[in-house]
């Protein structure tokens, strides 16, 4: 399972498919236990998940954990 997660984070690295490759920083792959019953597939990156490299951390990711703890 590790390969499968490796290569895909490799693809999502190097991926040139739509334009947002010209602007990020990170890629923004994911966080998180790889074996995890439940995943969290958001829209394009905000400005704090491009700088810091991971998902949800932005206004929308607060959002998120507030709705979560509802």
């Amino acid at each position: 399972m590790t390969d499968s997660w490796e290569k895909l984070y490799s693809e999502c690295s190097s991926c040139r498919a739509c334009p947002l490759f010209e602007t990020r920083t990170n890629c923004v792959f994911g966080v998180g236990s790889k074996s995890s019953d439940i995943l969290f597939i958001g829209e394009a990156p905000g400005e704090q998940e491009t700088i810091q490299g991971k998902p949800f951390v932005g206004k929308a990711g607060k959002n998120l954990d507030e709705f979560l703890r509802e």
